[in-house]
C-alpha cells in the first residue's frame, strides 16, 4: 500500500517538476517528496522547501494528499479500502472520528491561519486570493507533523504561530507515520467533555459508548505529555534566555516531530541558538515526542488489572 501510494504521488509530481527540470532531475524530485510527504518526514531538496510552488494547486495537492495518506493510518486506509470494495457495509468508530478530527482539525487550523495572517500579519500581503488560501490549507496539514512549508515560518504572526503549536502537539492518527498525542485522544477528551457537560455518566458518540479506561488514558496522556513540554520549555527559557514563543513552538515541533522552525535568522533553525545542553534537550524531547505516546500506551494496557473489589464512592467538591 505505502509503495502503491507513493509511486502515484512521485509520478504525478514528476510531470510537474519537468516544467521546470530535466526528466530524471524530474524524477529524483518527485520520488524524494513522495517519500518524504508520505513519511510526514518534511525533507525536502529545496533550500526554501516548497515556498516556490506556494501558487501551484497540484503540486499542493499532491503533497497535502501525501502527507494526510500517511498521518491518516494504515487502519483507515485499509478499512476505507475495504468500504470502498464493500467487503464491510459499516466504518468503525475509530474511522469516524479520525476522519472527522482531521477534517476539522485541517479545516479550522487554515481558517485561523488565513485570519491572523491577512488581519494582522504581512506574510500573505501582495498575495492572491489563491495563494492565501492554498498557504493556509497547507500549513494547517502539515503542521500535523509533517514539516513542509510554502511561507516563511518565522514571518507568521503570534496567532498563527500559536495555531501551529497546537496542531503540532495534536498531530497525527494512531498507525500512521505522523507523531503528536494523536487525533483520536484529543478527539476523545473534547467527546468526554462534551458529554460531561451534558450531565452524562457515560461517554456516547454515534451511537456507541467509549469505555472509560480509554477516555481515562487519553487524559494521563495527554497530561504528561503536556508536563514534558511545559517542563522542558520552562528549562529552555531559564538556560537560553529566548522569547517564550519561539522557545514554545521549537519544543512543541521536537514533540510532535515536525521540523517546523522560526529560524535563527538566517538558513539554520532556531535550535542552532541554544547551547549544547539546550540543542541535546530538543533532540531528547524529539525522541520522547516519537516514542514517548506508544511507551506509555503500552506500559497502561499491561498495567491494567482486574481488580476484584471496589471502594465505597464519595464525592468530592470541585470547581
Amino acid at each position: 500500500m505505502t509503495f502503491i501510494i507513493e509511486s502515484i504521488g512521485a509520478l504525478i509530481l514528476t510531470i510537474r517538476f519537468t516544467r521546470h527540470f530535466s526528466f530524471f532531475h524530474a524524477m529524483y524530485l518527485g520520488i524524494f517528496h513522495a517519500i518524504s510527504a508520505f513519511n510526514n518526514a518534511g525533507f525536502s531538496l529545496f533550500s526554501d522547501s516548497l515556498m516556490k510552488y506556494k501558487g501551484d494547486i497540484i503540486v499542493n495537492g499532491i503533497v497535502m494528499v501525501l502527507i494526510i495518506a500517511g498521518s491518516i493510518g494504515f487502519i483507515i486506509l485499509i478499512e476505507g479500502y475495504k468500504y470502498l470494495r464493500k467487503d464491510i457495509h459499516h466504518l468503525s468508530l475509530h474511522t469516524k472520528i479520525t476522519l472527522i478530527t482531521t477534517i476539522l482539525l485541517t479545516l479550522i487550523g487554515a481558517f485561523l491561519i488565513y485570519l491572523f495572517e491577512t488581519m494582522e500579519g504581512s506574510t500573505f500581503a501582495g498575495q492572491s486570493l489563491k495563494v492565501q488560501v492554498l498557504s493556509s490549507l497547507f500549513q494547517s496539514i502539515s503542521a500535523r507533523t509533517a514539516g513542509f512549508n510554502t511561507v516563511n515560518i518565522g514571518n507568521l504572526t503570534s496567532g498563527s504561530l500559536f495555531t501551529l503549536i497546537v496542531l503540532m502537539i495534536i498531530g497525527g492518527s494512531p498507525g500512521s507515520t505522523a507523531g503528536g498525542i494523536k487525533t483520536t485522544t484529543f478527539a476523545v477528551m473534547i467527546i468526554a467533555l462534551w458529554n460531561t457537560f451534558r450531565g452524562r455518566e457515560d461517554v456516547n458518540v454515534f451511537g456507541r459508548r467509549i469505555p472509560s479506561v480509554i477516555v481515562a488514558r487519553a487524559f494521563l496522556l495527554t497530561t504528561l505529555m503536556s508536563i514534558v513540554i511545559i517542563m522542558f520549555t520552562t528549562v529552555l527559557l531559564l538556560t537560553e534566555n529566548q522569547p517564550l514563543l519561539r522557545t514554545l513552538f521549537e519544543v512543541a515541533s521536537a514533540f510532535g516531530t515536525v521540523g517546523y522552525s522560526t529560524g535563527n535568522g538566517d538558513v539554520l533553525s532556531f535550535s542552532a541558538l541554544f547551547s549544547n545542553g539546550g540543542k541535546l534537550l530538543i533532540a531528547l524531547t524529539m525522541y520522547i515526542g516519537r516514542l514517548g505516546p506508544l511507551w506509555l500506551s503500552i506500559a497502561v494496557v499491561k498495567g491494567t488489572t482486574q481488580q476484584r473489589y471496589r471502594f465505597i464512592e464519595e464525592k468530592v467538591i470541585i470547581g
